[in-house]
């Protein structure tokens, strides 16, 4: 599986994949069978659970390419026997009902079973909408079924039903905050398009941006990584569609290239759920019938070309509200996933629809989880390095929210009261598991010649704390230093705690830890590459530390937290540091980790860095607890000066809001964000020239120094 785009198409691919997933199905389903034959009727379902009418879907697919009536005959008495997806369904008996094989009599069984799945769906999924997986019946299948029964004494109001319930999502931005949801909610709406015709929906900006989403979320390793409700390799071979036709209409080589990268990367996935709890269902023809769309969609005369960006929102920060750092895409390539996404002001009648009609309490709705600046991923050397929490275990959310609740996800975590440091920690931060109203926002992102930065803000008004996470990717040496800054809203108890999730560890030194995720995936049944592990490192050793066992992502896990319990008066600050540095297999995770140092502001105002020693210097990631510190009361421009923004941290003074300095003997080089002056040892290393600055009143009478959005520079001492 090579990483340069490749010569010869992947129709072919496709296709064999599709047989090979309707002989392996085949096989699966004699055992499945025999299995279920010796079960108890008293606990056995109606029938065994192989699948049969997603075989017919695959037959009918097969007729038309090979026209073998043999399979047209397979699928005619499948489709009539058996129940299936209904836009499936209902194209495969398009796709026969001219054959030989479809006699009168089959005919009339598959279009009563058609129309018995529409009508039920009428009650069966009403209160779902149009933004749930129900979409795929409601609007594509209704709509097909309408067409091919245009007689039926229903057909009007299946139309109508369908019709209604697109309304909720055409042209317009999805309340699917999952990996899972987003393309079920996605592809019907493609398939809806094309069934009739109305191929302007390919020209909204909305559609557009769905298909460069799912484009820009694609992994080194392949597919979309979990986020929201989800699971390794979640919804792969819908991305794998849907990126083909994106490839196609937009004439897309980036989308061409991404999806064969995802297909390459989960061809052989149908395999584990014979050692997983869902052994006992055909997936493997279901997944067959699945790609049988990423052969109708691809366009081989598309040429693939290797998608070029780096770190990046994705796609921006309003309703996307992710981050990927990355430093290319090959397989080995480093990426990380940053999902700040709360619940946003659009999409306001899905969203209520479904909080007021079905139980929703634990989610970010719509199948979102409280993940909030929670890194989701993160992937480095061909193996997982950090993964998402999973989808749930058990039928429904579990008693602590497992796993959905905050508690659960690679981010802080904030309760009220106070922690006994002499009782574990996780039980206290575990509440009923109800989904927290918070709102998010950026603050900015930026590409900076050393590092790619991205603080985000959580705002709890409801717990009574603001949060800011800030990321920054040193991508010479590849590793990450994050910098969390809380703040308190109101004043009381409060036990503020930064969680990371694990497996396997081993020490490295003193608050190091070099750690591993040794399998993957619905029932942890996936391994994990052994190609690299993650050095996770706490440079402030003031809190509170310790591992606790939980149960998450299907499997025990090892929770690695720093916590701080007290009294905090409103407007108190709190900093977390933390360090992430993989390690490639065969290299010393004590040299591959350098020196890091937690550090504060000595003078000034409040803020927070890392220190990394180097042998000849060092560097330092340094940003200022509160953005607006500068800002001053009187009503003149600008609105802020550097005596009140200012902050001293060792030799550096400054009232930027981010920086990044690298000393060494002779040179120091810098990156700042948003300032008016910065000073090393006493010395200026930036001081723009004073402007006259216009008044509210129209006049230019004064003179100031306005603030740089971004510099960098490199000064010679």
């Amino acid at each position: 599986m090579s990483d340069e785009k490749q010569g010869g198409g992947m129709k072919p691919r496709y296709l064999q994949y599709v047989k090979d997933m309707r002989a392996y199905g085949l096989e699966r389903s004699e055992r499945i069978q025999r299995e279920w034959e010796r079960k108890p009727v008293a606990t056995r379902g109606p029938e065994p659970r192989n699948a049969p009418a997603a075989l017919g879907v695959i037959d009918a697919f097969l007729y038309t390419v090979t026209g073998d009536l043999s399979y047209a005959e397979n699928a005619a008495r499948l489709l009539s026997e058996h129940d299936h997806l209904l836009y499936e369904h209902v194209r495969a008996f398009q796709e026969i009902v001219h054959s030989p094989a479809m006699t009168p009599a089959l005919k009339a069984k598959i279009e009563n079973r058609i129309a018995d799945q529409a009508s039920s769906f009428l009650g069966n999924h009403v209160e779902w909408g149009a933004m749930n997986h129900a979409t795929s019946y409601i609007v594509d299948g209704m709509t097909y079924a309408a067409r091919v029964l245009p007689d039926h004494p229903k057909a009007p109001v299946w139309k109508q039903f369908a019709d209604k319930m697109l309304a909720t999502s055409w042209g317009k931005w999805g309340i699917e905050d999952s990996q899972n949801y987003c393309p079920i909610w996605f592809m019907p709406m493609v398939n809806y398009a094309e069934l009739t015709d109305r191929q302007e929906f390919f020209t909204f900006p909305v559609t557009v941006d769905y298909f460069h989403y799912l484009l820009q979320l694609v992994s080194p390793i392949g597919g979309v990584p979990e986020f929201g409700d989800g699971s390794w390799g979640g919804s792969w071979e819908r991305i794998t569609c849907l990126l083909e036709h994106g490839a196609k209409q937009y004439r897309n080589g980036e989308m061409k290239w991404a999806a064969r990268r995802v297909f390459e990367s989960f061809e052989t996935y149908h395999t584990i759920f014979e050692m997983t709890a869902l052994w006992d269902y055909n997936w493997s023809v279901i997944l067959g019938a699945r790609i049988c769309d990423a052969y109708r969609w691809a366009d081989d005369s598309v040429e693939e070309r290797v998608p070029t960006d780096g770190s990046r929102e994705v796609l921006e920060d309003w309703i996307g509200k992710k981050v990927v750092f990355r430093n290319g895409w090959n397989r080995d390539s480093t990426y990380m996933l940053v999902n700040y996404m709360d619940v946003p002001d659009f999409g306001v009648d899905g969203r209520d629809m479904l909080r007021t009609t079905i139980p929703v309490e634990s989610e970010k709705t719509h199948h979102g989880q409280a993940e909030e600046n929670t890194i989701c991923s993160l992937m480095s050397h061909g193996s997982v390095l950090l993964g998402d929490s999973g989808y749930r275990e058990t039928d429904t959310t579990g008693p602590n929210g497992e796993w959905r609740a905050d508690t659960f996800h690679n981010r802080i975590v904030v309760r009220k009261g106070r922690a006994d440091p002499q009782m574990r920690l996780l039980p206290f931060l575990m509440d009923a598991g109800r989904y927290k109203f918070v709102s998010t926002k950026s603050l900015h992102f930026h590409n900076l010649q050393p590092i790619d930065v991205s603080p985000t803000r959580v705002t709890d008004t409801e717990t009574g704390y603001q949060w800011d996470r800030v990321i920054s990717y040193v991508k010479k040496d590849d590793y990450f230093v994050l910098i969390d800054i809380l703040k308190t809203l109101e004043p009381g108890e409060f036990t503020l705690s930064s969680l990371l999730y694990l497996q396997g560890f081993t020490d490295v030194r003193a608050g190091y830890y070099n750690t591993r995720i040794e399998t993957l995936g619905y029932s942890a049944a996936i391994a994990n590459p052994d190609t690299a592990s993650l050095v996770i490192g706490f440079p402030d050793r003031s809190k509170r530390e310790g591992i606790e066992q939980v149960r998450r992502a299907y499997q025990n896990q090892m929770c690695f937290y720093q916590s701080q319990s007290g009294v905090f008066e409103a407007g108190a600050y709190a900093f977390f540091t933390t360090v992430l540095v993989p390690v490639a297999k065969g290299d010393a995770p004590e040299v591959r980790t350098p020196v890091f140092e937690s550090v504060g502001a000595t003078d000034g105002a409040p803020g927070a860095g890392v220190k990394i020693v180097r042998e000849n210097g060092y560097r330092l990631i340094w940003v200022k607890a509160d953005p607006e510190a500068a800002y001053i009361t009187e009503n003149v421009r600008p609105r802020y000066s550097f005596e009140s923004g200012r902050s001293r941290c060792g030799d550096m003074e400054t009232d930027a809001r981010y920086v990044f300095l690298d000393v060494s003997p002779g040179r120091v080089k810098y990156s700042l964000i948003e300032a008016t002056r910065l000073f090393y040892a006493d010395r200026p290393l930036f001081v723009p020239e004073p402007i006259r600055m216009r008044q509210d009143d129209g006049t230019y009478l004064r003179t100031g120094l306005a603030r740089w959005r971004v510099w960098e520079d490199e000064i010679a001492l």
